[in-house]
């Protein structure tokens, strides 16, 4: 195809002629935003496609690189089952071998796949990379319960009707529904497809006959509210309410986009559920639902809601970084070899201890190794008198620090030590009597990132040289 937007509607065709998935590939930027409406068409219609898109390299994720400085899975996952952005060359097998069980799957539709330029580039051993094998079951799961509340409305009803969609578009599944009808002697069928019907029009029925609804389209909430309110005429029309009627009955029963799919599963072989089941449904812990994936990164890699540093106090920071390196294969090490003293606080009172650091990578993870120089009380020396050497706290980053302290100290959280750092506050709380250490709040700042960046960037493709560096070096200048 010579442009992304057609690509994306011949994939679309495909899926629906063929009944497979389709696939799409769309270039960074603007060739995602040409696919975008494809996506959306896709997700409306429970069309599976997979779409896999580029996108500019994690490095440079904030400059517009590749005119792709926005959050392609963000924009696409209000209309895509899956959306994740690959971070690892080595990982790709494992969300490609989820995408491709998740489009066929009901409820049906389409995912994303966002693969970085630079990830897209590295090259892996063969036997680095898992096996995925993929084995689909489009046909989904029950809920809970569901068969046993379909055969009893079964038993029950005296005019059930049997009303199927999109899925039933192939003759292999036309004949299954018609030995259905022919196994439950007493059941009507209407086949509603984009306003057309067939076997037994919905206009010759009237509520009364409603005593059981068998429901193969994920439409079927607001069609049934569309046989309630507006009778069947609009229900002919495949459930789509008038204009601003559509739209205010949907949010209003929490049916459509903005609420999440409707939350049952169907059954093989049919997919069907019965009214009873669907009026009084049983909760969404009940059955699987689709879960939709958005994944938000920093430029190193890791999830902005993710923890992003494990850190450890050490009695030798030398010897410690030789073991990180020997024995695990982590490196550089950019060592600050002072720091603290004036300008920290220390349990609410001017902080005197000093020490010093290292920071590394290991694949998206930051290890932070820490030594004190002196005897002055600090966080690390009572860590060091409960427990010895060892695991000391783990840091996140985030976007407003101090009222992500408060917030916490509001639930029984005590800040332990403060300081002031080029990327801003950071703040050790102790986290309870429970938990294995402290927790670090650092504010996610552009400088934090530059600083976090650098440290992974060095870490990429390292060949061994260097292994100690100065922190001064990821300093702005």
């Amino acid at each position: 195809m010579r442009h992304e937007m057609n690509a994306g509607h011949a994939a679309e065709g495909y899926a629906r002629v063929i009944g497979d998935p389709g696939v799409a590939v769309a270039t960074a930027g603007g060739g995602f935003t040409h696919v975008l409406t494809s996506i959306a068409n896709a997700d409306l219609d429970r069309t599976p496609v997979r779409y896999n898109a580029g996108s500019g390299p994690l490095e440079t994720n904030q400059v517009n690189d590749q005119q792709a400085g926005f959050d392609q899975v963000a924009m696409a996952a209000p209309v895509a089952g899956f959306a994740h952005r690959v971070t690892r060359t080595e990982l790709i097998p494992r969300p490609v071998a989820q995408a491709i069980r998740t489009a066929p799957s009901e409820p049906k539709g389409p995912v994303l796949l966002d693969i970085p330029w630079d990830v897209l580039r590295q090259s892996v051993d063969v036997d680095d990379v898992e096996d995925y094998r993929v084995e689909v079951d489009g046909t989904g799961v029950s809920p809970a319960g569901a068969v046993d509340r379909i055969v009893e409305a079964l038993g029950t009803a005296q005019r059930p009707v049997a009303l199927v969609g999109r899925s039933f578009v192939t003759a292999e599944a036309r004949a299954q529904l018609h030995d259905f009808a022919a196994r439950v002697e007493r059941i009507d069928a209407a086949y509603v497809n984009a306003g057309q019907a067939g076997m037994k029009r919905l206009d010759d029925l009237d509520e009364a006959t409603w005593d059981a609804v068998f429901d193969t389209n994920a439409k079927g909430p607001v069609l049934r509210h569309a046989l309630r309110t507006y009778g069947a005429p609009a229900a002919r029309r495949g459930g789509r309410l008038p204009g601003a009627a559509q739209a205010q009955h949907s949010l209003r029963h929490g049916y459509g986009p903005s609420r999440g799919r409707w939350p049952h599963r169907l059954h093989p072989p049919l997919g069907i559920a019965a009214k009873a089941a669907v009026d009084h449904p049983p909760s969404r812990a009940a059955g699987p639902t689709r879960v939709r994936t958005t994944t938000m990164q920093f430029p190193f890699g890791q999830p902005t809601n993710a923890i992003i540093q494990v850190a450890y106090t050490v009695p030798d920071l030398t010897a410690g970084m030789r073991w990180w390196t020997g024995e695990l294969g982590v490196g550089p090490w950019f060592v600050n070899g002072r720091l603290g003293g004036e300008g920290s606080t220390y349990r609410g009172e001017p902080g005197k201890a000093e020490f010093a650091l290292a920071l590394a990578f290991s694949g998206h993870t930051m290890v932070e190794l820490i030594q004190t120089l002196d005897d002055e009380p600090s966080i690390y020396k009572d860590a060091h008198a409960r427990h010895g050497y060892g695991f000391h706290h783990v840091a996140k980053a985030v976007p407003n620090v101090r009222e992500e302290v408060e917030r916490r100290q509001a639930r029984g959280a005590s800040v332990r030590f403060h300081d002031l750092t080029p990327g801003g506050d950071v703040f050790f709380l102790d986290a309870g009597e429970d938990a294995p250490g402290m927790i670090e709040l650092v504010q996610d700042s552009e400088i934090t990132r530059e600083i976090f960046t650098g440290v992974w960037r060095a870490s990429v493709d390292w060949d061994g040289s260097r292994p100690l560096r100065d922190f001064a070096e990821l300093l702005p200048a």
